[in-house]
C-alpha cells in the first residue's frame, strides 16, 4: 500500500502546537493528557504544631492542575477517608485538625485536572504531646537552684507543671507558671531532690521530661562556664545580689548571667571602657574616653550620657553617689555626683592629675592620690567636699587602700609601702625596698585581720597593725599580683600573677589551693555569694568556677 506524503503548511504546524499547549487534560486514557507522573506532588511532610493541629507542606510546579485530593486514613488499619478535603491549586501548606493522640494518621495527596488524577504523596504522623526538652540546672546558692528548659514548639502551650520529690518521697507539684525557668530556694544540701517538668496546654498535660536528681557536692573548684569576651577581658565586676557579671574588653562590655553564661547585654565607650559599676540593681555607670554612660541594668538601654567625665574614683556605700574625674585643660576635676539623676553635688575647687582613690567603709572620706612627682594623698569630706587633711612630698604618686573599720590606711610610692593609723594619719610601720609597678599590689582581707602584699617574688601576709609576717610564699618575680580580690569571708585570696597564672590562696596558712594558667595577663573578681569566682585574660577567655554546688547525679558537674 502506498502512502501519500503530506505536507503541513508551517502557519498550520503552529497552530496545532499552540492548540496542544492550550489542551486539557479530557482523557485520562489518553497518553498524552496523562497527569500521573509529571504532575504528582512531591515532598508531602506532616508536622506537628500544636497538640491537636498538624502542618501539611508539599512540592508542587504546575499551575494547570484544577487543584489538589486530600484523602485521611486514622490508624494504620483504618479505611481511607477519600476525598477527605479539596484543596485550591495554588496552596501548598494546610493544617488540620487531629482529635486523638498517640494513634497514626496517615495523608495521601493527588493532584487532578478535570477527570485526570496523579500519582498520590504520601505521609504518616503518630500525634503525641511531648514533654520540654534540656531540663538543666544551675546553682544559685546551698538552698537554691535556677531550672530552666526549652520553649516547647507546640503554638497552645500556656504554661510548665514543675514537680519535685525528695530523696524517695513522692512527687509534688511546686509551681505552674509561664516561664521557661524556674527558681527553687527552699533545699536542705543534706537532701536529694528529683524533677520533672510537664508541658500545659489547657487543661492537657504533656508527658514529663526525663526526671533529674541533683545532689550538694563540697571541696572542689568546678568550672561552671565560660566564653570568649570580645576585645579581651580586662576587667571584672559582680553586681551586689552577685547574679550579673561585667567583663571589661577593650571599648565594649558584656553583662553576663552568672548562672549559666548567657550574656543579657552589651555596652561600648569609644576608645575604651575604663570603669564600671552596677547601682541599686537597676543602672549601670560606665566611664571611657568619651565620658560617662548610665544604662538601664536588666535590657542594657542607654539611659544617659554626660561628656568630660573620664574615670570613676569611688561609689559610696549606699550608692546614691558616684565619684568621677571631670576632664580639665590642666588635669581633672574631682566631682561628687547624684546616682539617681547625675546631678553634681560638689566639685573640688583645683585641677589635679589622680592616679589612685579609695573610700572608707561608711563613705565619710575620699582618699585620693595624685599622679605627679612628688605626690599628694588628698583626703576629701565625701559628703561635702571639703580637703581636710594632706600628706605631701611622697616620693611618687602610687596607690591607696582603707582598712574595712577605716582605722587603718596604706600607702605605696615608688619605693616605699606605709601603714597609717586614721585620723591621727601616724606611720604604723613600713616596708622601705617595696618595688613599684602598676596593679593592685595590697589589700586588707574583709575582716582586717590580714594585709597581705606582693613584694618583688614574694607573696607577704601580715598583721595590719603591727606589719608583724603571718606567712610568705617566694615565688618569681613573674609572679607578682597584678590583680587580687579576697572571698567575702576572708577565708580566701583570688590573685591574678604576672605569670599569667591564676592562684587561690588560704588566707589563714598561705597554702595554694588552686590554679590556672591563662594564655595572657588576667583579671579576678570574686563573687559576693562566696561561692564563685571569675577569671579572664587579655585574650578574650572568660571563665567563672564554683566550689560548692549542686550536681546532677550521673553527670559531670
Amino acid at each position: 500500500m502506498l502512502f501519500k506524503r503530506v505536507v503541513i503548511p508551517a502557519f498550520l504546524t503552529l497552530l496545532l502546537l499552540n492548540a496542544a499547549c492550550d489542551r486539557k487534560w479530557s482523557n485520562i486514557y489518553d497518553p498524552d493528557s496523562d497527569i500521573t507522573h509529571e504532575y504528582a506532588p512531591k515532598n508531602l511532610q506532616i508536622s506537628q504544631v500544636a497538640t491537636h493541629e498538624l502542618k501539611l507542606v508539599w512540592e508542587h510546579g504546575d499551575d494547570r492542575v484544577g487543584g489538589f485530593l486530600l484523602d485521611r486514613k486514622i490508624g494504620e488499619t483504618g479505611p481511607w477517608h477519600e476525598g477527605y478535603r479539596l484543596i485550591d491549586k495554588d496552596l501548598r501548606e494546610v493544617r488540620e485538625t487531629v482529635e486523638q493522640l498517640e494513634i497514626p494518621i496517615i495523608f495521601r495527596l493527588q493532584a487532578f485536572a478535570d477527570e485526570a488524577l496523579s500519582f498520590s504523596a504520601l505521609d504518616t504522623l503518630i500525634p503525641t504531646f511531648p514533654p520540654p526538652k534540656s531540663l538543666g540546672f544551675y546553682t544559685i546558692s546551698k538552698s537554691g537552684v535556677m531550672l530552666s528548659w526549652d520553649p516547647h514548639p507546640y503554638t497552645d502551650v500556656n504554661g510548665y507543671q514543675i514537680e519535685r520529690k525528695k530523696g524517695s518521697d513522692p512527687y509534688v507539684i511546686l509551681d505552674t507558671l509561664g516561664t521557661t525557668t524556674y527558681r527553687d530556694t527552699t533545699l536542705s544540701s543534706a537532701e536529694t531532690y528529683t524533677y520533672q517538668v510537664k508541658a500545659k496546654a489547657g487543661t492537657l498535660l504533656s508527658v514529663p521530661a526525663p526526671e533529674k536528681s541533683i545532689y550538694w557536692q563540697t571541696g572542689d573548684y568546678s568550672l561552671a562556664w565560660e566564653a570568649i569576651n570580645p576585645n579581651g577581658v580586662h576587667g571584672l565586676v559582680f553586681n551586689n545580689h552577685g547574679d550579673r557579671l561585667a567583663a571589661i574588653g577593650g571599648w565594649t562590655f558584656n553583662v553576663y548571667d552568672v548562672y549559666s553564661g548567657e550574656v543579657l547585654w552589651s555596652g561600648n565607650h569609644h576608645s575604651g571602657t575604663h570603669d564600671l559599676f552596677f547601682i541599686k540593681d537597676d543602672k549601670v555607670i560606665s566611664t571611657g574616653w568619651d565620658g560617662l554612660k548610665v544604662w538601664d541594668a536588666e535590657t542594657g538601654t542607654l539611659l544617659r550620657s554626660l561628656s568630660d567625665f573620664e574615670h570613676i574614683l569611688g561609689l559610696s556605700p549606699d550608692q546614691s553617689k558616684i565619684y568621677v574625674n571631670k576632664q580639665q585643660t590642666n588635669g581633672v576635676r574631682i566631682t561628687c555626683l547624684n546616682t539617681d539623676d547625675m546631678s553634681v553635688l560638689w566639685e573640688d575647687s583645683e585641677d589635679r592629675y589622680i592616679s589612685n582613690s579609695d573610700l572608707n567603709t561608711d563613705g565619710t572620706i575620699l582618699l585620693v592620690i595624685t599622679q605627679s612627682n612628688p605626690a599628694l594623698a588628698l583626703f576629701f569630706d565625701a559628703n561635702t567636699g571639703n580637703l581636710i587633711h594632706e600628706i605631701s612630698d611622697l616620693d611618687y604618686s602610687g596607690e591607696c587602700r582603707f582598712s574595712p573599720d577605716g582605722s587603718l590606711y596604706a600607702l605605696k610610692t615608688n619605693s616605699t609601702l606605709t601603714m597609717y593609723q586614721y585620723p591621727t594619719h601616724s606611720i604604723l610601720w613600713q616596708v622601705t625596698d617595696y618595688q613599684n609597678f602598676t596593679g593592685k599590689q595590697f589589700s586588707f582581707s574583709p575582716d582586717g585581720g590580714t594585709f597581705i602584699f606582693s613584694q618583688g617574688d614574694t607573696l607577704k601576709a601580715v598583721d595590719p597593725l603591727t606589719g608583724s609576717l603571718q606567712w610568705k610564699n617566694t615565688l618569681t618575680s613573674l609572679a607578682m599580683i597584678n590583680e587580687m580580690d579576697f572571698s567575702p569571708d576572708s577565708e580566701k585570696l583570688l590573685a591574678a600573677h604576672r605569670d599569667f597564672i591564676l592562684r587561690l590562696w588560704d588566707v589563714r596558712t598561705g597554702a595554694e589551693l588552686w590554679s590556672f594558667p591563662f594564655e595572657a595577663w588576667s583579671s579576678c573578681s570574686y563573687s559576693p555569694d562566696n561561692n564563685r569566682f571569675a577569671g579572664g585574660d587579655t585574650e578574650s577567655t572568660l571563665k567563672i568556677w564554683i566550689e560548692k554546688h549542686w550536681v546532677i547525679s550521673g553527670e559531670s558537674p
